[in-house]
């Protein structure tokens, strides 16, 4: 508002004056100014005048966003993605209903008037999901708009986006465990749990279980991260498995993951012990038995231990390794160890056998066998007796042998040697009771006779009587001598002698045949040592009572009168020598 003080006609003054655009003018999109003149003319007339001036305003509506993840690191699902967005007034404009929309987490807000310049923020979060961790990513979208003052002009919008990267960590593991640390024996059955997890971020698909061991082979498909499947699978021990130390399994697993197939794998090893019940072949010793006995020695088992006590003869198998030459024994399939009669060595024998777990062949241990076999123990005795109570020279006499079995066990091949001493002569043999049942045979070599018994049974007796013939006068032993295959119990009365006294040749003076049996007769005592011999006996008259060739010790003076008489003996010995013998005998009858 200026006075320009008086201007005359036609003439005129310019004023310059400015104008500070506002905000609202832009928003208007022009500026109209009016300028207005007055003045006084003469009569004091007031004239005035205006004019208008329009000043166009440029208007640029423009708006711009801009979305930021925050710098999130994700990692897995659920995890949530911090968005910041920013919406600017990039214009000249005053932008009206400004409105913020998030695609990601579905956010629309509107901030409502934006001036110039002006921003404004809006947070919200996006919660990542599984399919985004699989993907990789996160990729968001933040759309501005605004509403222009000029309802011509297109209304500003912008859009910016921001990706989120996803780490990726693909990730497959197998556990493996057994429900026994140790097996002893065949057909145990081990039981494994398979144990698969998901240890990544990420979805794994075409999930492979294979366990050579067992034959186990299972597609589990598709496993999100963090999940756990368990599978069970079973393995029979075999005999092969218990001659290793360890029993190792294997389980493998392999995985696709989202961008690459078989790009993940594990493994995991379970070690089973093999372990061994506990074995223990102890020696045996059964005994001492007779080479004749037949049965029952013992039993290998009873004195051998598994899982500490008596084996079943189902449990175990045993193999003799050494029988010692052996040959008459049976082996039954319990162990039990008899002995066949009559066949085998009379020695001391050591066997040897390998005690085996059948479920377990290599858990064994070894163990020896004694026993003895003895020859049969016989209890031979021989007695032996002259039966005459006296003999003279040239006597023919009787020893009396008696063989007995006074055992318990029979004797086989019984053998009597009566080796007859050289003071007399052997004549005859004869048995006299035999209650063996076995026929007695002889041999006779000069003075040497050898009886042969097959078979003397317990308590069974020969009774033999041998004739001799007696020589020289003096003393005769004669010993006799009685063995058999057995081994003798008691060897103290294999052998028994009798002692005879043989008298010298003798004529007696005096006989008295009164029937008494008392010296009836006129008994030559040793007449028999001679070959020959011829007697004539006189009665006090010349008269010959008796003539007789080889007197046989019979004359008792039959019919005969008791007197004296008188004989004549001629004898004639081995070496054809005659001996003749004269004297009185007197005989008295009462």
């Amino acid at each position: 508002n200026q006075n320009v003080g008086t201007l005359n006609p036609g003439a005129s003054q310019s004023l310059t004056t400015t104008y500070t655009v506002t905000q609202s003018d832009v928003d208007g999109g022009q500026i109209e100014n009016v300028a207005t003149v007055t003045g006084t003319a003469p009569g004091q007339t007031t004239v005035r005048d205006e004019d208008e001036a329009v000043v166009t305003a440029i208007q640029n509506p423009a708006i711009d966003v801009e979305i930021t993840d925050n710098d999130a690191e994700i990692t897995e699902e659920g995890q949530e993605i911090p968005y910041t967005i920013t919406v600017t007034n990039t214009g000249n404009v005053t932008l009206e209903n400004v409105t913020v929309v998030d695609s990601k987490t579905g956010t629309v807000v509107n901030v409502g008037t934006l001036a110039p310049g002006e921003s404004k923020q809006v947070e919200t979060s996006y919660p990542v999901t599984q399919e985004d961790v699989d993907t990789g990513k996160v990729t968001n979208e933040a759309t501005a708009t605004g509403d222009s003052p000029n309802e011509g002009d297109d209304n500003p919008t912008d859009v910016d986006e921001v990706t989120t990267p996803i780490a990726y960590l693909p990730g497959i593991m197998v556990e493996k465990s057994a429900d026994k640390e140790v097996v002893r024996e065949a057909g145990e059955v081990i039981t494994y749990t398979l144990t698969v997890t998901n240890t990544g971020n990420v979805t794994v698909t075409k999930v492979r279980v294979s366990d050579p061991l067992t034959g186990f082979f299972k597609n589990i498909g598709t496993m999100a991260p963090g999940e756990v499947v368990v599978l069970t699978t079973s393995y029979t021990v075999t005999v092969e498995d218990l001659e290793r130390e360890t029993l190792v399994n294997v389980v493998k697993v392999l995985a696709n993951s989202p961008v690459e197939e078989d790009a993940l794998g594990d493994e995991a090893e379970e070690v089973v012990g093999i372990g061994a019940n506990e074995i223990i072949a102890n020696d045996d010793n059964f005994g001492e038995h007779f080479i004749s006995y037949g049965g029952r020695i013992g039993n290998i088992l009873d004195n051998d231990l598994l899982k500490g006590q008596r084996p079943d003869p189902a449990d175990v198998d045993f193999e003799f390794t050494e029988l010692d030459g052996i040959i008459g024994l049976l082996i039954d399939e319990n162990g039990e160890l008899s002995l066949i009669p009559e066949v085998n060595e009379i020695r001391d024998y050591t066997l040897k056998y390998v005690l085996r777990e059948v479920v377990n062949p290599s858990n064994n241990d070894d163990a020896l066998v004694f026993f003895r076999i003895l020859n049969d123990q016989a209890d031979l005795k021989v007695t032996k007796a002259a039966i005459q109570e006296q003999v003279f020279e040239g006597d023919l006499f009787d020893y009396q042998i008696v063989v007995s079995n006074q055992g318990v066990t029979d004797a086989t091949n019984v053998v009597l040697t009566d080796n007859i001493p050289s003071g007399v002569t052997y004549q005859s043999y004869t048995v006299t009771a035999n209650t063996s049942g076995s026929t007695v045979t002889a041999t006779v070599s000069g003075n040497n006779v050898r009886f042969t018994i097959p078979f003397l049974g317990a308590g069974k007796s020969v009774t033999i009587q041998i004739r001799v013939k007696a020589g020289a006068a003096g003393t005769v032993i004669n010993t006799a001598v009685v063995a058999s295959d057995e081994d003798e119990l008691t060897e103290g009365d294999n052998q028994a002698s009798d002692q005879t006294e043989i008298e010298p040749f003798r004529i007696p003076n005096v006989i008295t045949p009164n029937g008494d049996n008392k010296n009836d007769v006129f008994e030559i005592q040793g007449l028999g040592k001679f070959v020959s011999n011829r007697i004539v006996i006189f009665n006090r008259y010349g008269d010959h009572v008796l003539e007789r060739d080889n007197y046989g010790n019979d004359w008792e003076a039959p019919g005969q009168v008791a007197g004296t008489y008188f004989y004549v003996l001629t004898a004639v010995d081995s070496t054809g020598k005659t001996h003749e013998f004269k004297g009185w005998i007197q005989v008295i009858k009462e």
